[in-house]
């Protein structure tokens, strides 16, 4: 089904057609086309993929394999089901909003045609992994949206921060990606596939072994270090402060979700827990990931930096509903990877607004700006009060259901763990709110005022996002239960993959 992969081509084509066009606009006197020719291409490949829902709706499982005289398990081609469409469209959302923050907020910035080309194939890398049937599309997709990253995040090479950062981050992602290639060798060796389904149909009638524990090994620290999960999460700290706010809202908000989805993909379709019992490790990382997330976020004075160690803690909470193993902890836990998306996403455009306006990231240096921006500081305290868990905002919906489901599997210690990180969490999204937004301003924050209003679009649409789907969580619990349901059909997966 050809269908599947034009969202990946009109991110393609729009990101190969944007330096022409940027430069010929620039010669005829024409600035900024670029930003809008982005945000078109966005709008266009978030239409076209929501278009796959009624097919998958009746299909379940769709497959296109480009080349027909070469099939599976050689060939590389897609196969898609509720989960990896569910997360394409998280990440196209919130790329089209990035895109609109940018037209106003970039607009300052040289070589504007690298940065949306960047952009553009970063979110087609995305949605080519989650569209994936075999490691080797896999794999091509990870490095495009990796290496379209690494770039973006040192940006403004003029500045030695971005570069610091940028080279930390390529040298710990190469890194993990080193120990995700060995993984599939083993597993190729192994299954002689690189075929998902094939390897999970080999896995089925696998008998446990070291090198089985071994690859579950490879693969978690390999996907664990794009998820910065601790202690793989060196470089997201400094690679969020560093990085234009809209990247930064791409890498907290989608970029390490990629990491998420993996770990999903891989470890629910290829192992059993008669074959390899990986909820453990899962347990452990989570605990650790959101400890050490959310006490390191409470030490920072550098609001980006905040909002990075923030992230660290969310994931913790998704890792602690993955390691749950049940149908309904997975559905908590993909969901909160979509709330989390619009709530953190919000979260660092907001704080990219009142960088953009008071130019410094020091908290200090921020006291009482909200006064003075009172759209974005109502959108910010909607994020903080999300990211808290704050009931009829949709942070709650999703953190409650991993609570809930850690009860129903009997999880009380991770229960009691993950409701104390999540209280500790509230101490400094309530300090922020207070310093930010309650205090009287002064200093370089009294001289604030509102963003533009290109800027301010992306945060309203978010906040009323966070709003809407804390009251109403129905469509998007639906899907996230479909998505959950998909990743523990393995056999339907198979079955639809490897036909007579």
């Amino acid at each position: 089904m050809f269908a599947i992969v034009l969202p990946i081509l009109t991110l393609v084509f729009f990101a190969i057609v944007t330096p022409f066009l940027s430069k010929i606009t620039r010669s005829v006197g024409l600035k900024n086309v670029e930003s809008y020719w982005t945000t078109l291409g966005f709008l266009l490949a978030l239409i076209v993929d929501f278009r796959l829902l009624g097919p998958i709706a009746e299909n379940n499982v769709l497959v296109y394999i480009p080349y027909p005289t070469s099939k599976p398990p050689v060939a590389g081609f897609f196969a898609v089901d509720w989960l990896g469409f569910f997360v394409s469209l998280i990440f196209i959302l919130v790329g089209f909003l990035s895109a609109i923050h940018s037209i106003d907020y970039m607009s300052h910035d040289t070589g504007l045609d690298q940065y949306y080309a960047l952009l553009l194939l970063m979110v087609a890398g995305m949605v080519g992994l989650a569209f994936a049937g075999d490691f080797l599309t896999f794999i091509v997709f990870w490095e495009l949206m990796s290496i379209s990253s690494y770039c973006l995040v040192g940006f403004r090479k003029h500045l030695w921060e971005p570069i610091e950062a940028g080279f930390k981050y390529l040298i710990m992602s190469a890194s993990g990606s080193a120990l995700v290639l060995f993984a599939m060798s083993i597993l190729y060796g192994l299954t002689g596939s690189l075929s998902f389904a094939h390897i999970a149909s080999s896995m089925m009638y696998a008998d446990s072994s070291q090198l089985i524990y071994l690859v579950v090994a490879l693969l978690v620290a390999g996907f664990g270090v794009k998820a910065a999960a601790v202690p793989f999460h060196f470089w997201l700290p400094d690679a969020h402060p560093a990085a234009p706010s809209p990247i930064s809202a791409m890498l907290s908000g989608v970029v390490i979700k990629t990491g998420v989805y993996a770990l999903i993909r891989t470890l629910y379709l290829f192992f059993t827990p008669s074959l390899v019992d990986f909820t453990m490790i899962m347990a452990i990382l989570s605990v650790v990931t959101m400890t050490v997330g959310n006490i390191m976020a409470l030490l920072q004075k550098d609001i980006k930096r905040l909002l990075a160690y923030s992230s660290i803690g969310q994931i913790g909470y998704i890792l602690l509903a993955m390691s749950l193993g049940t149908p309904f902890g997975l559905t908590g836990a993909i969901l909160h990877i979509f709330n989390h998306a619009l709530m953190k996403g919000l979260a660092f455009l907001c704080a990219g607004a009142i960088i953009h306006v008071v130019g410094t990231r020091n908290i200090d240096e921020l006291i009482g700006v909200g006064k003075k921006m009172p759209i974005t500081s109502i959108a910010f305290s909607i994020s903080l009060l999300s990211l808290s868990g704050v009931p009829f905002l949709n942070g709650f919906i999703s953190k409650y259901m991993i609570f809930a489901a850690a009860i129903e599997a009997h999880a009380y210690l991770l229960t009691v763990i993950g409701l104390l990180n999540s209280g500790l969490s509230v101490v400094y999204y309530l300090r922020l709110i207070q310093l930010l937004i309650l205090r009287e301003p002064k200093g370089k924050a009294a001289t604030a005022r509102e963003a533009s209003i290109l800027i301010l679009i992306p945060l309203v649409v978010m906040a009323l996002l966070c709003v809407l789907f804390g009251i109403w969580p129905e469509p998007v619990y639906r899907m996230a239960e479909a998505a959950a349901n998909s990743a523990f059909a393995k056999i339907e997966y198979i079955q639809s993959v490897i036909k007579p």
